[in-house]
């Protein structure tokens, strides 16, 4: 039913915001004439990497970096890029993610493949479940939390998940 569910939502999201998504991708390809969309390797379901798509929000790295730095504490970030991250715009093209099958509308954060490296054994049981940022379920700014609470979170959804829980996207359940 999950899966039934991200298909329609995510067919119906993607005509509704192609209009949209067109617009950005014109602004961030203009700003400084690389690509619009940013991808990006993260582990989801079962410990299966995909290439994530955001709108880009830095500048090109001059030199390849192993780790993604935060993108507050970087110089890199554009004009366009603040307001994305703000507006949470730049995720838009996560949208294909769910069609394909690599993420669910609502569910515990991809990981980047380094930060799964370094998980313990019972912090891979949240590998279980398809992924999605969601934002959700840990407030305004989940990405900055540190990864014990992502965990936490996480779990939470795993041990109450329900078409409910999906629905209630402004709320914050208590992780205990």
């Amino acid at each position: 039913m999950k899966r039934a569910m991200d298909i329609v939502l995510s067919w119906l999201l993607i005509v509704l915001f192609a209009p949209a998504m067109l617009v950005i991708a014109a602004l961030v390809a203009a700003g400084d004439g690389a690509s619009a969309v940013f991808t990006q390797t993260r582990i989801g379901l079962r410990g299966s990497p995909f290439t994530m798509y955001k709108f880009r929000r830095c500048s090109p790295p001059r030199l390849p970096t192993p780790e993604a730095p935060t993108i507050h504490r970087t110089k890199r970030i554009t004009g366009s890029g603040r307001w994305l991250r703000r507006t949470s715009l730049d995720e838009l093209p996560q949208l294909i993610n769910v069609l394909r099958g690599d993420m669910s509308l609502v569910g515990p954060r991809p990981e980047m493949p380094f930060i799964v490296a370094q998980y313990e054994p019972w912090q891979r049981r949240r590998l279980d479940v398809q992924t999605r940022h969601h934002r959700a379920l840990a407030g305004p700014r989940r990405k900055d939390l540190p990864l014990s609470d992502n965990i936490e979170y996480d779990f939470y959804y795993i041990r109450n998940w329900s078409i409910w829980l999906d629905s209630r996207s402004s709320s914050r359940p208590s992780p205990s």
